[in-house]
């Protein structure tokens, strides 16, 4: 777990999607359509992501499944290619500033949005930018756009507390906790009656 939570590690992350990416295009357009494959790549990559830096492997499991089950939803019902990759950038932001890391280092809503809206639009511009329209080499958009989320471990000064937050253990989960209280009551119990 958390295998791409921190600046080094998220730009490995965003090489590998790049490098990546022809071979899965080239699987999947193949028998679904280069569009298709495009899509399905973005919402995977941002599942891989939001799953890759969770500091709670729960978490980090919801993030991935929401993404994939949002974009899954919106190829259903029509979108396009670009509108799914959009959908994909869009929730890793909301996830990883809502979910994953809200307040690890990022105080009040208003930073957060402001950190999230910068990464994202950064990242999107400079996906656009290695990849002008109709260009077949779309691995350069994901790198772009995952280089650019690389730099939330890095701004305003809060990579050592997001760090200290993320080596932190997870609190245990209320209902497991409670569960393996109980367990424990009755095993006394039952070794009482015996």
């Amino acid at each position: 777990m958390r295998w791409c939570n921190s600046f080094g590690r998220s730009l490995r992350f965003a090489l590998l999607v790049a490098l990546a990416y022809p071979v899965y295009r080239a699987a999947i357009g193949a028998a679904f359509g280069v569009p298709l494959a495009f899509a399905s790549y973005a919402a995977l990559a941002a599942a891989l992501y939001l799953f890759g830096i969770a500091r709670h492997p729960a978490r980090g499991l919801a993030a991935a499944f929401a993404t994939l089950a949002c974009c899954f939803g919106l190829l259903i019902i029509g979108a396009t290619a670009r509108e799914i990759a959009l959908a994909a950038a869009v929730f890793v932001g909301v996830f990883r500033s809502g979910l994953l890391y809200g307040g690890a280092g990022f105080q009040g809503f208003g930073r957060r949005f402001g950190v999230e809206a910068g990464l994202l639009g950064s990242g999107l511009a400079l996906a656009c930018l290695l990849t002008p329209a109709g260009a077949a080499p779309a691995g350069f958009a994901f790198w772009g756009f995952f280089l650019a989320q690389s730099g939330f471990f890095l701004l305003g000064g809060s990579a050592a507390r997001m760090r200290r937050a993320a080596e932190k253990p997870p609190a245990p989960d209320p209902f497991a906790e409670s569960c393996r209280r109980a367990r424990e009551l009755l095993d006394r119990h039952a070794h009482g009656l015996s």
